[in-house]
């Protein structure tokens, strides 16, 4: 996979086929490991890793944790660390947002259904495009992929850019984030608002992102009172979490055209059930969860989980790190 392990001072590799062994055989990809951490991995005084807890360091195997990870992405399990994942591929998700907003503004599934060259008089009414450059993007969840976003929009788009944070006076981001992507200093949001000010927010913006993880406070933070407030040209996009938005609410507030349009990536239930209100809707795009997903992940998350491992054992901060006070 391309990832190099250290060995911590005073261990003795073993082989592959003992790593393999010492892995209890629950782990599979039945999924019986937390998605955000490996905890007590093997019983006992063998091996252990837990960076919260930082116990046993000194009998960490390297060969075991490889071992642990190659069955994993052999058999393409939902890898997470003790990192945020979804944050790791930060320019992916970003990139995803700006095409389905180049798709909803080109009014791109009319396009592609037409099926024919329409005449002259028809072509130009039937797809101007609604402008993107000099627009007002407000993105709810100011963290890595909100941050990205925000570049691309400005840089790409001059878009006016508007930012809702848990706490807008934080503005600088001191998490992970790779060199020439991002905002860490928070410099590039025209205006910040609180959660209690998203009204605001919402009436001023041309294009809504939901970035924000989930969490009691955010959990349908998008009802039908939110996008009544938006612009009935306004567009709204979720890359987030599906349980921070009403979907019975987007699809009616879609269907009424009472706002213009919207791209979903992620639902309530994945995948969604039969029948479910956005499958009969004409002006929304989904897509099955994959807004953060490129060919490189698993490689990508190896080597940020390599780095990690070497921080833990240099006894250095770890990247990514999951708050649980604040549940993301």
């Amino acid at each position: 996979m391309g990832v190099d392990f250290h060995y911590p001072t005073g261990s003795t590799p073993l082989d592959p086929e003992e790593a393999e062994g010492l892995i209890p055989a629950h782990i599979t990809t039945q999924g019986q490991l937390n998605e955000w951490e490996f905890t007590n991995i093997v019983e006992g005084q063998k091996w252990a890793f837990n960076p919260r807890r930082r116990t046993h360091a000194d009998l960490i195997s390297v060969d075991f944790m490889q071992a642990l990870h190659k069955r994993m992405f052999d058999q393409t399990w939902k890898w997470a660390g003790t990192f945020r994942k979804t944050e790791k591929n930060i320019g992916v998700a970003p990139e995803h947002i700006a095409t389905r907003l180049r798709d909803l503004c080109e009014d791109i599934r009319t396009q592609i259904e037409y099926g024919t060259w329409p005449p002259d008089e028809q072509r130009w009414p039937l797809f101007v495009p609604t402008a993107v450059r000099g627009a007002t993007l407000g993105v709810i969840g100011y963290g890595s992929i909100g941050r990205e976003l925000a570049r691309i929009a400005k840089t790409a788009f001059a878009m006016r850019v508007l930012a809702c944070k848990r706490d807008p006076s934080r503005r600088a981001d001191p998490g992970y984030c790779p060199a020439g992507t991002g905002d860490p200093e928070g410099a590039l949001p025209d205006a910040w608002f609180a959660p209690e000010q998203l009204p605001d927010l919402l009436t001023k913006s041309d294009v809504v992102v939901m970035c924000a993880p989930l969490t009691p406070e955010t959990h349908q933070m998008i009802g039908a009172r939110e996008l009544g407030a938006m612009k009935p040209t306004a567009y709204f996009i979720n890359v987030g979490r599906g349980a921070s938005v009403d979907e019975r609410a987007l699809a009616a507030a879609l269907a009424e055209k009472r706002i213009a349009g919207a791209a979903v990536d992620v639902f309530v239930q994945e995948p969604p059930a039969k029948g479910h209100p956005l499958y009969a809707i004409d002006n929304v795009i989904l897509s099955p969860h994959v807004s953060g997903f490129v060919a490189s992940y698993d490689d990508d998350c190896c080597t940020l989980f390599a780095e990690n491992l070497q921080r833990y054992l240099d006894g250095a901060p770890l990247l990514n790190l999951v708050d649980r006070a604040q549940g993301y």
